[in-house]
């Protein structure tokens, strides 16, 4: 963990605590909200409607999952059943698109921007002209989208403990809970999206790292029209896609299933 803060009050908190930060979310009046491994919070300077919603959190009701902050008091949070609430004095512009949203990104200057992703992988957003260009001309992100890595199927049954290059996957997940490897490093995995609109990834190694990053819920993936000759056939054997089991790399072939033989690679190194 690396941080750089004027707090005083915020730093020994980092460093004294008993529990493992987990997320640390900033507002624009100096306040902030710190949730540590446990899923409890300490906070300081946040608006009064919000710190009563997660007080009633704390105690028995589902945990918070995200937050966002912006301009004049406003936020927005995120709760682990998938609910989700949201300060009153949000611009309506805004509020009547939060049902299904996933995650929301907030202008901390204008009050009037914003970002939603939703919870299809599809986003909207209002921000200016010159970034609905680039949102719109960038040919390469078409069929780019987010998701939670929760919700994306494994197409094996098992994987080696390591990529091509031999890096341990482990490693990687842990890189990605401390920070020291983000999203954004990390090449996009492919998937294919079937007309259930169930999402099966190509990439199974780094599927697994975003999987068990426990700050990891929402990854950027690519989705692709060609499917691997092994595909069809495979989704229908698979009794459990969202469950692999990591094989050590002594363990070779002579465990790996006959399921995974034609797709177990993943050549991401780092």
């Amino acid at each position: 963990m690396f941080y750089n803060l004027e707090d005083d009050d915020l730093c020994d908190e980092l460093m004294n605590s008993a529990v493992r930060p987990y997320k640390l979310w900033f507002n624009d009046d100096n306040g902030y909200i710190l949730q540590y491994d446990d899923l409890s919070f300490t906070w300081d300077n946040i608006p009064i409607d919000l710190r009563n919603k997660l007080n009633g959190r704390q105690k028995s009701l589902p945990k918070v999952k995200n937050i966002t902050f912006g301009p004049r008091d406003t936020w927005w949070v995120s709760f682990q059943d998938d609910t989700a609430r949201w300060s009153p004095r949000l611009p309506s512009h805004i509020s009547k698109y939060l049902m299904k949203t996933v995650r929301l990104v907030l202008d901390p200057i204008d009050k009037d921007n914003y970002f939603i992703f939703k919870d299809n992988g599809n986003f909207i957003w209002q921000v200016n002209d010159d970034f609905d260009e680039d949102m719109k001309d960038n040919d390469e992100n078409d069929d780019v989208c987010y998701i939670d890595p929760q919700s994306i199927r494994y197409t094996q049954t098992t994987i080696k403990d390591q990529f091509s290059n031999g890096h341990n996957i482990e490693d990687l997940c842990d890189d990605l809970e401390d920070g020291r490897t983000t999203v954004s490093d990390i090449p996009m995995i492919n998937v294919v999206k079937t007309r259930s609109g169930n999402v099966w990834s190509l990439n199974n190694r780094r599927l697994w790292c975003f999987r068990h990053a426990r700050n990891i819920d929402q990854i950027p993936v690519r989705i692709v029209d060609k499917r691997p000759s092994w595909f069809n056939r495979r989704i229908q054997q698979l009794k459990n896609p969202f469950y692999i089991r990591v094989r050590a790399s002594s363990e070779e072939t002579e465990c790996q299933s006959e399921l995974d033989d034609e797709s177990d690679s993943d050549e991401y190194d780092w």
